[in-house]
């Protein structure tokens, strides 16, 4: 059920490459859709990346999106399209929130991923599929974390596709395999803190749980222990952020997961088959191993 998949490097690579292999070995454990998250050099201005599920011509959508932020006092720097996903990079908004909320408003409108070095990555077919539309192979960067997906708790769609970015927050995303039994009691508890949620996926709400906890003060690390404590249900998942990569499992353990440490490199996947489409552990100082229950993990590009 479902394929994860994340690599760190020291320095910056073909990040998007390694993941689209990776994610091709554990193709077989998710055929409906598959999406990275990938992190490059640190834009100045910040990146939304949209999806349009269509209505009116692409030219009357970006003259709305243009009215939209004028409106807010923003200060728009670019916007591309690319089939049905739009980016706009644009000046560090005064409410993130606000800026999100009113560009959904748009009919057909919905956020993928919003961040300085964040661009996610997503759609419904195989990882040679997104590889060729969004051209991930020439993606240089430092890290990113993969899905492939199936489809057990909501529709196969875009919107519902993994990776998620976690709402309100910026750079900040996450894969998960699994479920969370105890999803409708947190997500009602994180809505009364104020928080929206775009999907009825579960793993959305650990992506807001996640970023919640880093705005309080928690390192990632620590954010991941409390999850444990918080979370029920058996699953498995990989976070990233700006400069680091981390891992989550459930106290049973159940979801698979494998691990190769390097010295200039972290790769993470629900089989080893994926790790094995990239790298060896026959080099000096490799370290291969598969994480038991309750262990959490995180690296620092």
């Amino acid at each position: 059920m479902c394929g994860i998949a994340g690599v760190i490097y020291k320095k910056p690579t073909f990040v998007g490459k390694t993941l689209v292999s990776m994610l091709s070995g554990i193709q077989h454990r998710g055929p409906d859709s598959t999406g990275v998250a990938l992190y490059g050099a640190e834009d100045e201005c910040l990146k939304i990346w949209l999806y349009y599920s269509g209505g009116v011509e692409i030219g009357t959508v970006t003259g709305v999106i243009k009215e939209c932020l004028s409106k807010l006092g923003i200060s728009i720097r670019s916007i591309g399209w690319n089939g049905d996903f739009l980016t706009v990079k644009m000046d560090e908004p005064d409410s993130l929130d606000t800026v999100c909320s009113e560009l959904e408003a748009i009919s057909g409108l919905h956020i993928i991923s919003v961040g300085h070095s964040l661009e996610i990555f997503k759609d419904e077919g195989f990882a040679e599929d997104i590889d060729k539309k969004f051209a991930l192979s020439e993606f240089m960067g430092t890290h990113g974390i993969g899905h492939t997906r199936l489809a057990t708790e909501s529709d196969v769609d875009v919107r519902r596709a993994h990776p998620f970015w976690a709402n309100s927050f910026a750079d900040v995303a996450i894969v998960h395999n699994g479920q969370l039994t105890n999803y409708y009691t947190l997500k009602r508890k994180m809505e009364h803190k104020g928080y929206r949620f775009r999907t009825d996926n579960d793993s959305e709400l650990i992506a807001v749980y996640i970023a919640d906890r880093l705005s309080r003060g928690d390192n990632l690390q620590e954010a991941l222990y409390l999850s444990l404590e918080n979370f029920d249900g058996t699953f498995s998942y990989l976070v990233s952020t700006p400069n680091e990569i981390g891992f989550a499992k459930d106290k049973l353990g159940a979801k698979p997961m494998a691990v190769l440490e390097g010295e200039d490199f972290v790769a993470i996947a629900s089989e080893e088959v994926a790790i094995r489409k990239v790298f060896s552990d026959k080099q000096t100082g490799n370290r291969y191993w598969e994480p038991g229950p309750k262990e959490v993990m995180t690296w620092l590009r």
